[in-house]
Protein backbone atom coordinates (compact mmCIF):
# COMPACT_ATOMS: atom_id res chain seq x y z
CA UNK A 1 0.00 0.00 0.00
CA UNK A 2 2.47 2.40 0.77
CA UNK A 3 4.33 1.97 -2.41
CA UNK A 4 0.68 3.48 -4.33
CA UNK A 5 0.86 5.76 -1.94
CA UNK A 6 4.24 7.47 -2.98
CA UNK A 7 3.73 6.55 -6.74
CA UNK A 8 0.36 8.68 -6.79
CA UNK A 9 2.23 11.54 -5.16
CA UNK A 10 5.47 11.26 -7.52
CA UNK A 11 2.97 11.27 -10.17
CA UNK A 12 1.10 14.48 -9.04
CA UNK A 13 4.23 16.24 -8.80
CA UNK A 14 5.43 15.43 -11.99
CA UNK A 15 2.09 15.97 -13.28
CA UNK A 16 1.91 19.42 -11.32
CA UNK A 17 5.48 20.73 -12.60
CA UNK A 18 4.59 20.08 -16.46
CA UNK A 19 1.00 22.03 -16.03
CA UNK A 20 2.91 25.14 -16.52
CA UNK A 21 4.57 23.85 -19.62
CA UNK A 22 1.30 22.82 -21.18
CA UNK A 23 0.05 26.29 -20.26
CA UNK A 24 2.72 28.08 -21.81
CA UNK A 25 1.93 25.91 -25.08
CA UNK A 26 -1.17 27.02 -25.76
CA UNK A 27 -0.49 30.66 -25.50
CA UNK A 28 0.79 30.68 -29.46
CA UNK A 29 1.66 33.71 -31.01
CA UNK A 30 2.85 36.44 -28.00
CA UNK A 31 5.34 37.83 -29.61
CA UNK A 32 3.65 38.88 -32.63
CA UNK A 33 1.13 40.85 -30.75
CA UNK A 34 3.50 43.25 -28.83
CA UNK A 35 7.29 43.66 -30.65
CA UNK A 36 10.24 45.16 -29.24
CA UNK A 37 11.68 44.91 -26.27
CA UNK A 38 9.62 45.43 -22.10
CA UNK A 39 11.34 49.17 -21.97
CA UNK A 40 9.83 50.24 -25.45
CA UNK A 41 6.77 47.82 -26.92
CA UNK A 42 5.35 48.82 -30.44
CA UNK A 43 2.45 48.69 -31.62
CA UNK A 44 0.00 45.49 -32.27
CA UNK A 45 0.54 44.38 -35.74
CA UNK A 46 -2.42 46.16 -37.64
CA UNK A 47 -3.59 46.29 -41.20
CA UNK A 48 -4.91 49.79 -42.83
CA UNK A 49 -6.37 50.95 -45.95
CA UNK A 50 -6.57 54.67 -46.24
CA UNK A 51 -6.29 57.27 -48.37
CA UNK A 52 -3.74 60.26 -48.07
CA UNK A 53 -1.15 62.80 -49.45
CA UNK A 54 2.19 61.75 -49.81
CA UNK A 55 4.56 64.66 -48.26
CA UNK A 56 8.57 65.18 -47.95
CA UNK A 57 10.21 66.55 -44.51
CA UNK A 58 13.31 68.00 -45.82
CA UNK A 59 14.53 68.06 -41.49
CA UNK A 60 14.79 64.53 -41.85
CA UNK A 61 15.17 63.75 -45.37
CA UNK A 62 12.48 61.13 -46.32
CA UNK A 63 8.93 60.68 -47.01
CA UNK A 64 5.65 60.46 -44.86
CA UNK A 65 1.91 59.74 -45.83
CA UNK A 66 -0.98 61.79 -44.40
CA UNK A 67 -3.69 60.22 -44.20
CA UNK A 68 -7.18 61.85 -44.93
CA UNK A 69 -8.00 61.65 -41.33
CA UNK A 70 -4.89 63.29 -40.13
CA UNK A 71 -2.66 60.74 -39.43
CA UNK A 72 0.22 60.53 -40.58
CA UNK A 73 2.23 56.94 -41.55
CA UNK A 74 6.17 56.64 -42.69
CA UNK A 75 6.43 53.64 -45.23
CA UNK A 76 8.82 52.01 -44.94
CA UNK A 77 9.24 50.66 -48.63
CA UNK A 78 7.99 53.87 -50.32
CA UNK A 79 8.85 53.05 -54.32
CA UNK A 80 10.65 55.66 -56.32
CA UNK A 81 7.50 56.10 -58.33
CA UNK A 82 5.54 57.44 -55.71
CA UNK A 83 7.90 59.24 -53.95
CA UNK A 84 6.64 62.91 -55.08
CA UNK A 85 5.60 65.60 -52.40
CA UNK A 86 1.28 66.47 -52.95
CA UNK A 87 0.64 63.01 -54.61
CA UNK A 88 -2.52 61.56 -53.96
CA UNK A 89 -2.60 57.53 -53.05
CA UNK A 90 -4.43 54.98 -51.64
CA UNK A 91 -2.46 52.13 -49.56
CA UNK A 92 -2.83 48.92 -47.93
CA UNK A 93 -0.33 47.84 -45.53
CA UNK A 94 0.22 46.99 -41.99
CA UNK A 95 1.55 48.44 -38.99
CA UNK A 96 5.41 47.98 -38.36
CA UNK A 97 5.38 49.72 -35.05
CA UNK A 98 6.81 53.78 -34.22
CA UNK A 99 8.66 56.00 -36.26
CA UNK A 100 10.87 58.89 -35.75
CA UNK A 101 10.44 58.91 -31.78
CA UNK A 102 7.30 58.04 -31.83
CA UNK A 103 5.07 60.63 -33.81
CA UNK A 104 4.18 58.65 -36.43
CA UNK A 105 3.32 54.56 -37.37
CA UNK A 106 5.91 52.78 -39.65
CA UNK A 107 3.49 51.16 -42.35
CA UNK A 108 4.81 48.35 -44.89
CA UNK A 109 3.07 49.04 -47.98
CA UNK A 110 1.33 45.86 -49.64
CA UNK A 111 -0.40 47.94 -52.81
CA UNK A 112 -0.35 51.43 -53.34
CA UNK A 113 -2.25 53.17 -55.97
CA UNK A 114 -1.88 56.88 -57.40
CA UNK A 115 -5.09 58.94 -57.41
CA UNK A 116 -3.85 61.38 -59.13
CA UNK A 117 -1.16 62.38 -62.10
CA UNK A 118 1.28 64.49 -60.73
Amino acid sequence: MKRIHWLSIGTLIVAGSMAPLLVGCANTGEDRYTQGSKESPRLVEKKFRFKGTVLYHRDSRDYAILSDSGDEYYPTNLQSVYRKSGLRVQVYGESRGYAHGGRMRAIEIYDITALSPH
